[in-house]
């Protein structure tokens, strides 16, 4: 096993090695913000919510199961974090039409060819309910696979296929309807 695998730096951290910890947080910090701006659209929320699943991952450090894949255990943490958030009062979720933008550094014309994109797909990606948003969101932002997913979600690779089938089903149907009501003539 590689030394420096994370799962070889979890099993450091699970002994009591916490100096370990900063390599995992460098390599997953940025994927698990990017999880929690996609699903709160708060950036600011995201940075404290990201940094809270390293808190509950040392907290923690001696549930992870030796051996198991460490990103898929991040994420079911990050879910989990996630759904404290919502928990408390006043964190209800930001209408995506009322979310400030993210950050680009793009020409104008892109620019504006892109928000229109995404004014698109996020307003599919709105109408989604969150189970299949949070899907989507891990499957094509944070680019986990089948099994990792299914680890995450406690599930046979086959249902995390099919979760993530509809998921897409469910969120191709709602963009398409967006589209066509798009074109319909305005009077």
């Amino acid at each position: 096993m590689d030394p420096f695998s994370d799962e070889a730096l979890m099993a450091r951290i699970r002994q009591g090695d916490l100096e370990h910890a900063g390599l995992l947080f460098e390599r997953h910090h940025g994927a698990l913000y990017s999880f929690f701006v996609h699903t709160t659209r708060q950036p600011a929320v995201s940075q404290d919510l990201a940094q809270d699943v390293f808190v509950r991952l040392l907290t923690y450090r001696t549930s992870y199961q030796l051996g198991a894949r460490v990103r898929p255990w991040l994420h079911q943490i990050a879910r989990n974090v996630l759904a404290d958030h919502w928990k408390r009062p006043g964190n209800a979720a930001i209408p995506l039409d009322e979310a400030p933008p993210l950050p680009s550094s793009q020409s104008p014309a892109v620019e504006l060819e892109r928000s229109e994109l995404r004014a698109r797909l996020d307003g599919a990606l709105a109408r989604l309910n969150p189970d299949n948003r949070e899907l989507l969101v891990l499957s094509h932002v944070s680019d986990l696979s089948y099994d990792e997913i299914a680890e995450t979600y406690g599930i046979t690779v086959n249902a995390a296929r099919v979760r993530v089938c509809r998921a897409l089903k469910a969120f191709r149907t709602l963009y398409t309807q967006h589209e066509a009501s798009d074109e319909l003539p305005r009077r």
